[in-house]
């Protein structure tokens, strides 16, 4: 069994940036799960944006008429939580999200009620929920009243008479509702709400769970009263576990704007490479080494600082807790004065670390918040990154719905398309397969590279190629498997990059890029308008690291200056100098003059289905060799598919790996190039096969328009499919 921690408390409104900073500093400090908002005072038409970190499940319910009362839940991806159905009034007094957790079907409830008729609008409120709930049932919120006026107040009595107590006692008894702290604290006396006017404490804040889950409940608590003038409370449930979730480490990027860290790294890297640095010690195993020490390092600054910042707040929250111990009992002046303080010196301490993340952001949106740029993308990429894939359909038909399951289904999809099976090919296929490529390609009349070229693509790469794929590379992208950012090289690439150049030059034929370093971490994005239960319907997105991906860019850029004397003007994609409106304006200049000319034209297009994918690598390697790409070249490129593996990514957690036999890598700067050499000899037959007829415009005769691997053929006559055929023979 595992916890679900939920929390609840009245915020006192919601509108300002800060004190929804300190709703998420409170949630974090309390390891809070479900968040159950009372008072969050917005507008129905003027709702802020609300973004809070790790929970994208965020519902509000606002009043109709003006901005008092609103309730609110927050629920954290962690849980890996699936809306079902939701309901609420609108008066902004109640909310209910209906849903799966692992399986396990939830209700929980927010609720607000006023301070006078409590027990009518928690009679309407149970009422609702007993229509609506289903499963394990969570209530919490104000109610504006005192249970146990003796020990729920701190004058002992009550201003609501005692018959309307009972009434609403008996009504929670009815529906079956404990209250939590009261269970796991029988005769305490603790409060979550001070009148600064009646100079008194009282409990309104409760969580109630239903009789039968007592057996659930292994702890309640009451915090302390900071920032609002309610104390967050929380309650601990057992849950059964979900499947096991492997931690991943990524690098946090503002540990690297501090000077003393950089300082400290620096000189851990300085020692690293002077003590293993040596001949005897291969560089790839000196080069995976030192992330492995850097990221030790790494962790021990964050934490370090992490404590040192959670000292200082524990420090304050302390004494408050102190201080508001001995209010409770004496109610003298200077004490209140003194606690008074005490939280205001906690929310200065707030204050502080927001505004310093207020200013890193209002940096960064004054530079590029009116831009499309990577501001927008990021935006709209972690939109599409939240969204949790509930259920997923396998080729059997069944359908999978927990974590583990739906992770297991899409490995079994994509182990399938990334070891396509030569079910066509003799049993000595690797032979039988080369020379038929072989065979195929140098039939095609490709452009070969001349032997100044190879010779320069053959020279060792150097830590400036490198340094410039870096300065040109864009920050804020995710790490690969390693967690190393582009930050990281951004920072330190003076005292490692040269490490790396060594380890890339020691490449031969005999020789590779270790496995761990072509893992590569797969995340899936829902393709719009697409059958979300098709495990076909998503988009791959390849999670490489850093440092091969500064590898692939390197020879990348060496490929993209010979690359327009090897590509022909019709494939305008990923080829520099050339845009996709070169072949739009073409086709269009060609219609125009089958208009003006009367001339009989037809147009097919097409789109290979995941034809990045299912690039088959003999055919990939045998184009490399025919354009006379030298051997250490062929070597460096060869080496990033040796044994690359991957793993899924599926509401945070990792699948089994999966080895993957064909396809170019989705994610590496290299693979745009690869793609568009292993179609060109394709490309060349159609444009060099007499049998294939074009439209004829002046002297020139046009067949085809290529957008990578979308290609558009013009006037073609049925023998091309047999083409068509013949090339995805070796693609797939």
């Amino acid at each position: 069994m595992t916890d679900i921690r939920i929390g609840s408390i009245n915020a006192k409104g919601l509108n300002t940036p800060i004190k929804r900073y300190n709703l998420m500093r409170d949630m974090r400090r309390l390891k809070v799960q479900i968040m159950l908002i009372q008072e969050t005072h917005f507008k129905k038409k003027q709702t802020p944006l609300l973004r809070f970190r790790g929970f994208s499940t965020a519902v509000t319910s606002t009043p109709y008429v003006n901005k008092s009362r609103g309730v609110m839940i927050l629920i954290a991806d962690s849980l890996g939580f699936t809306l079902t159905m939701s309901h609420s009034d609108n008066l902004g007094r109640f909310l209910f999200l209906k849903g799966l957790i692992n399986g396990t079907t939830y209700t929980i409830a927010s609720i607000y009620l006023p301070p006078t008729e409590q027990h009518t609008a928690l009679t309407e409120a149970l009422q609702a929920l007993s229509e609506f709930e289903e499963g394990t049932v969570i209530l919490g919120g104000d109610l504006n009243i005192t249970l146990e006026p003796i020990l729920d107040s701190s004058t002992g009595r009550s201003s609501i008479p005692y018959r309307k107590i009972e009434t609403l006692k008996k009504l929670l008894r009815t529906h079956t509702l404990i209250d939590t702290w009261r269970l796991t604290n029988p005769t305490a006396r603790d409060y979550t709400f001070y009148s600064h006017p009646h100079n008194t404490y009282s409990r309104l804040d409760y969580i109630f769970i239903r009789h039968i889950d007592v057996g659930l409940l292994k702890g309640a608590d009451i915090d302390v009263i900071t920032w609002s003038d309610h104390a967050p409370i929380t309650c601990t449930l057992l849950h059964k576990p979900p499947h096991h979730r492997p931690l991943t480490w990524k690098l946090n990027d503002s540990l690297l704007r501090d000077t003393e860290t950089k300082k400290e790294l620096i000189q851990q890297l300085r020692q690293y490479f002077q003590e293993n640095k040596t001949e005897n010690i291969d560089p790839w195993t000196v080069w995976m080494a030192h992330k492995c020490v850097i990221r030790g390092e790494l962790i021990k600054i964050g934490t370090r600082k992490k404590k040192e910042q959670n000292a200082k707040l524990q420090q304050l929250l302390a004494k408050i807790q102190h201080l508001e111990t001995q209010h409770k009992l004496s109610k003298l002046v200077h004490t209140l004065d003194a606690l008074t303080q005490a939280r205001k010196e906690l929310r200065d301490a707030h204050s502080s670390f927001l505004a310093k993340a207020i200013e890193f952001n209002k940096k960064l949106f004054f530079e590029h918040g009116n831009k499309c740029g990577r501001l927008l993308a990021a935006a709209l990429k972690k939109k599409q990154l939240r969204n949790h894939i509930t259920k997923i359909r396998s080729t059997e038909g069944s359908t999978a719905e927990t974590s583990s399951e739906i992770a297991e289904v899409f490995r079994k999809y994509y182990t399938k398309l990334y070891q396509l099976p030569d079910s066509k090919l003799p049993h000595d296929k690797d032979s039988y397969k080369k020379q038929l490529c072989n065979s195929y390609i140098q039939d095609s009349k490709i452009p070969r590279i001349p032997h100044e070229a190879k010779t320069i693509l053959d020279s060792p790469m150097t830590t400036e190629e490198f340094l410039f794929a870096i300065k040109n590379a864009k920050s804020g992208k995710a790490p690969g498997p390693d967690g190393f950012s582009i930050s990281y090289y951004k920072e330190f690439g003076e005292h490692i990059i040269p490490h790396l150049v060594e380890a890339s030059n020691s490449i031969t034929p005999d020789k590779n890029i270790p496995q761990e370093a072509l893992e590569a971490h797969i995340v899936l994005i829902h393709k719009k308008g697409k059958d979300p239960l098709d495990p076909g319907g998503y988009r791959p997105i390849s999670l490489l690291n850093v440092d091969t991906k500064l590898y692939a860019k390197v020879l990348a850029n060496r490929l993209n200056q010979i690359i327009t004397d090897l590509i022909s003007p019709e494939q305008v994609g990923f080829v520099p100098g050339r845009e996709a409106r070169d072949n739009t304006n073409r086709l269009f200049s060609i219609i125009h003059q089958c208009k003006k000319r009367s001339i009989p034209a037809m147009l097919l297009s097409t789109d290979a289905e995941k034809a990045f994918d299912r690039v088959d690598w003999t055919f990939l390697k045998s184009s490399l060799a025919n354009i006379n790409l030298g051997p250490k070249m062929q070597s460096w490129i060869s080496t990033l598919y040796t044994s690359p593996t991957a793993k899924l990514r599926i509401n945070g957690e990792l699948s089994l790996p999966f080895h993957i036999r064909n396809g170019t890598r989705q994610g590496c700067p290299l693979s745009p190039l690869l793609f568009i050499l292993s179609i060109e000899s394709f490309l060349s037959r159609i444009r060099n096969n007499p049998d294939i007829g074009g439209i004829k415009i002046g002297k020139r005769e046009h067949k085809i328009a290529a957008y990578a691997d979308g290609l558009l053929f013009m006037k073609c006559k049925s023998v091309a499919i047999f083409y068509l055929k013949l090339f995805f023979r070796f693609s797939f």
